[in-house]
């Protein structure tokens, strides 16, 4: 049998908390917590981040906002004691994707104009709306991580350079489902070198 704390237990918490910053004349608290430390965070929403940071703002009256990054929304909303729950890039994953636009975009590398494509251009062909199922950009840098800065994104403005290697990251989800698999390159002088081939073969599922 699993055991759980009531949800009321975490508004009585909040509140108590709010009579004592009334009382110290504090306008906002807002808690922190990884997966190693989740104590502030789990103590007011029961909330247990992974993979990226969370905290919690606690207003000096009204109800508090779990804060979370771009990419926990759904085990999140499975979680929380707290009904408001807001996604902020400030709390992503210590890689530090940027999920470039103004609403925590999903569209990556795409045309701005009709343009012919240029040898050595990195673009991703957006088609069928495809990059609404999209959470952050195609490819993210690997060397001493699996996934590490530099992230190559909408608003991304750097040179690539040969020898930098890359995990082109195919991530697709929907409400029901979701696929995701990465496939390493290396950028030489006049392309990419790919690290395997395996897994290229397009499969249908009707």
């Amino acid at each position: 049998m699993k055991t759980s704390i009531h949800p009321e237990e975490f508004y009585r918490r909040i509140k108590g908390l709010q009579k004592r910053m009334a009382l110290e004349k504090f306008d906002v608290i807002i808690t922190f917590g990884d997966e190693a430390e989740p104590q502030y965070v789990r103590y007011f929403s029961d909330y247990w981040p992974s993979f990226e940071t969370a905290g919690v703002f606690i207003p000096a009256s009204g109800d508090a906002t779990l804060l979370i990054g771009p990419e926990s929304q759904t085990f999140a909303s499975a979680w929380s004691k707290l009904k408001k729950i807001r996604r902020l890039k400030e709390y992503r994953e210590s890689s530090e994707p940027e999920y470039p636009g103004e609403v925590l975009t999903t569209q990556a590398i795409a045309r701005s104009t009709h343009r012919k494509i240029r040898k050595g251009e990195l673009v991703q062909i957006k088609e069928h709306h495809a990059e609404r199922y999209m959470l952050h950009g195609p490819c993210h840098g690997t060397g001493l991580m699996e996934g590490e800065h530099p992230w190559i994104e909408k608003d991304s403005d750097f040179v690539l350079q040969e020898n930098m290697t890359f995990c082109v990251d195919n991530f697709l989800r929907t409400e029901r489902y979701g696929l995701r698999w990465e496939d390493v390159v290396r950028i030489t002088r006049d392309g990419v070198e790919e690290f395997t081939d395996r897994f290229q073969e397009v499969l249908v599922i009707k």
